[in-house]
Order: C-alpha cells, then structure tokens, then sequence
C-alpha cells in the first residue's frame, strides 16, 4: 500500500515519531497511514524483558521530544490501569463507534486481577497545539477520554509528546491482546 493511497472510508494521516526506548529522542515525525501504522506497529505483541523498548509518539515532532517540540498531535492514547477491564475497555470502544486499538499494555495482570489497557485513537484532523495551547490540548483529551471512558482512565498521561510503548508483554506472562476496530 503507498503512503499516498488508502481504500478505507476513515483512514487519516498521522504524524507519528518512533523511539528506540524511553531514552531515545526523535527530532522529527513521519507521516503515515493509520491502516498503515496500527496494521504494521500495532499488529502484536512482542515479548520482552523490561518495559522499556520501543514507543510512538503521537505527534509532529521539531526538534526533540518534549512537549514544547510538539507542532500537532494526531492520536489520543488512554492508559486504564485496574478500573476497567480489558473487555469492558472494548466494550466501551465498541459502543462509542470510533476507530481504536486496543491493547494491554507490559505490566498487565503482573498484580492479580491489576487489569492494564492501553487505547489509541486516530483523529480525523490532528490537534495543533500552537494554536489550541497545551491547555486547550489538555481539554480536549480530557473531553474525549470522560466520554469514552468516564473517569477510568490515567488523567497523567495527558502530556501531548507521550511516549506510548508498543504492545509488549512478559516472558510466560499470558492474558494479552490487541483488537483493532474500525469507526462505524
């Protein structure tokens, strides 16, 4: 599939900027394909000895990796760390019709029923941050997680220049997955 060229009805262009860990700074994004990215970089989990390993960064990229570096950002990402589910997390994606990936995250089921889930979200248009501001960002991924999650998820991660890492799990660890949806 080129860059170029997409079949799917919702499929946007995303800015996104791949670490090699969480010490790694990229000074820029590629843009790319959602159906490009999450059929690629979000297809499964691998397995892995420590958490940190290799992570996206939702967001157009100048100069480096901090939040003042961040031009537009053009998915949402929610951790759900023990409110919810992994199914119930589904769930909620499923009836609020919008395209995701959902997937556990590293740590998950490591405490006994301690449930860890992460959520990506395409955006039609991405977010730019130096018109809206960091606060007005903040709003926005506010409004959006309370209405597809409530108060569920981890309000800390909210920062535009997120690292999100890749679906990864513990050796022998078992309980894992990643479901795609599509917008309806």
């Amino acid at each position: 599939m080129s860059l170029h060229s997409s079949p799917r009805t919702f499929d946007p262009l995303i800015s996104v900027a791949i670490c090699a860990g969480a010490r790694d700074t990229p000074t820029q994004s590629e843009d790319v394909y959602w159906s490009t990215f999450s059929g690629v970089a979000l297809a499964e989990h691998a397995e892995q000895h420590q958490k940190d390993g290799v992570g996206y960064i939702f967001a157009k990229l100048l100069g480096g990796k901090c939040d003042h570096h961040v031009v537009s950002v053009s998915c949402l990402a929610y951790d759900i760390v023990g409110t919810l589910t992994g199914e119930q997390v589904c769930d909620a994606v499923v009836a609020a019709g919008v395209e995701a990936v959902v997937y556990t995250t590293f740590n998950h089921l490591k405490t006994e029923n301690v449930h860890k889930t992460r959520v990506i979200i395409p955006l039609a248009g991405s977010i730019p941050l130096r018109e809206v501001g960091k606060d007005g960002y903040k709003a926005i991924y506010r409004a959006v997680g309370h209405s597809l999650l409530g108060d569920a998820y981890d309000t800390a991660c909210c920062n535009p220049a997120r690292l999100n890492y890749a679906p990864s799990h513990r050796p022998g660890s078992s309980g894992h997955f990643i479901r795609h949806y599509e917008a309806r």
